[in-house]
């Protein structure tokens, strides 16, 4: 694809900067690397086909030159950033136009132009949207199709992460395809991307749907809270990713805090060897995938391996192969899918569920405590059992009620027991004495 002659300026060249100079370039934002700034009526000049992408930041549009072919090769993305957060336009242009040579980042054009109040740099167009138009638990993805995906990701993150910047925002959505069986992609969306080691500011949005994506160092943070960026959480986020296309967009957890989050509890512990059992989101995995996801999902970011890790488990099998024909991967993936959205609004109604548990549990010790007078009542009411007797023949009676009624009772209790349900001192079973 070539940039159009309207954002040519062959008077000026840039000349590729070796990998020094790149490097140098990259940590400063403000460098004059790139052309002046141009004024142009993009209305004009270009026609806007449509809006792709909308958000409080910034908009992307996709337009083609007046007068030119419809063919996608004059198409163009145009990315425009309101001209009030300048330093933030520069930064993520200079990431990602130094970040282009690599195949599977976008490519952006050293081009920047103002256009109303906003400012506006050129990108090369996906004609195929985006990765989340692929990922869906009605049709999940072959596991050699994701391995495509993760091995062309984890390249472009080795390469980001070699010049000693990280992403932070691995997504779906920053993930563009060029090709309809994924066999080429490209990373994009540099908005967020920070040199190694450097001090940013925490922001969270407590209703967002991606709080699942962030690293447990994050999750932890409060609004306003600043950390150190790490590469390690980069490596998190594409773990993340390479589980929901195996999944089809099913989150494993909601939030990667071993205090709110049961899932990753659960996951938690299963890393610290406190329970053998493989938590139920990873169940259907191969054991060589498990070691995987066991070395991306470190809660310590420290001992979180890097993202050329992918690399040593592209020749194993990811997905238990007979539960795949039976069917079962794909049903218990659409289970979680449905029950999802049941357990987030379960989690809003703690109090309300807490509550009902309570009042559940007084209504199950007083029907224990009435049962046996109404297995005595029927008794004696029956003529089994004679008020006015007396003596042992009562007593022995009596006893050959409550064994029965305490066999019952015990045989529940060892079947709540198995089920991992902890009985409380109020349900401990009591022998009435005669």
């Amino acid at each position: 694809m070539t940039l159009p002659s309207i954002l040519r300026q062959p008077s000026t060249k840039v000349k590729n900067p070796n990998k020094k100079s790149e490097v140098s370039l990259l940590l400063d934002p403000t460098s004059d690397t790139f052309l002046p700034l141009r004024d142009i009526s993009i209305d004009q000049e270009f026609e806007v086909i449509k809006n792709l992408h909308e958000g409080f930041f910034s908009k992307v549009r996709l337009v083609r030159r007046v007068g030119s072919q419809s063919s996608e090769k004059e198409r163009l993305v145009l990315k425009v950033i309101p001209h009030q957060s300048v330093e933030d336009f520069y930064r993520e242009l200079n990431y990602n136009y130094f970040l282009s040579p690599h195949p599977s980042v976008v490519k952006c054009f050293n081009v920047t132009i103002v256009w109303e109040d906003s400012l506006v740099f050129p990108m090369e167009y996906a004609p195929c949207g985006s990765l989340s138009r692929f990922i869906s638990p009605d049709s999940l993805l072959s596991e050699a199709t994701v391995k495509l995906v993760a091995k062309q990701l984890a390249s472009a993150l080795d390469f980001i992460h070699s010049l000693k910047l990280v992403h932070r925002d691995i997504s779906p959505e920053n993930v563009l395809v060029f090709q309809q069986d994924l066999s080429k992609i490209k990373l994009c969306d540099f908005g967020a991307t920070r040199p190694e080691k450097s001090l940013v500011v925490c922001v969270k949005q407590e209703s967002s749907k991606e709080l699942f994506q962030l690293s447990p160092e994050i999750c932890h943070l409060v609004n306003g809270e600043s950390y150190y960026v790490h590469r390690s959480s980069d490596v998190w986020q594409l773990g993340i990713l390479i589980y929901l296309l195996l999944s089809g967009g099913v989150e494993p957890w909601q939030s990667a805090d071993d205090i709110s989050d049961p899932v990753f509890s659960e996951w938690a512990n299963w890393l610290r060897r406190k329970n053998l059992r493989v938590p139920e989101p990873f169940q259907h995995f191969s054991p060589r995938l498990l070691r995987l996801f066991k070395r991306l999902f470190e809660p310590k970011p420290k001992k979180r391996c890097d993202a050329k890790e992918f690399f040593k488990y592209l020749e194993d099998d990811w997905i238990v192969v007979k539960l795949v024909r039976g069917g079962s991967f794909r049903r218990s993936v659409l289970e979680r899918k449905a029950s999802s959205s049941t357990n987030r609004s379960r989690s809003s109604g703690t109090g309300r569920s807490r509550n009902s548990s309570l009042k559940r549990k007084s209504l199950r010790n007083s029907t224990k405590s009435n049962s046996l007078s109404q297995v005595n009542a029927n008794v004696v009411k029956e003529g089994s059992l004679d008020p006015a007797e007396s003596g042992s023949g009562v007593r022995d009676k009596l006893s050959e009620v409550d064994r029965d009624f305490v066999k019952e009772r015990v045989g529940q209790w060892i079947l709540e027991a198995s089920m991992s349900v902890a009985p409380s001192s109020t349900n401990m079973l009591r022998v009435p004495s005669v």
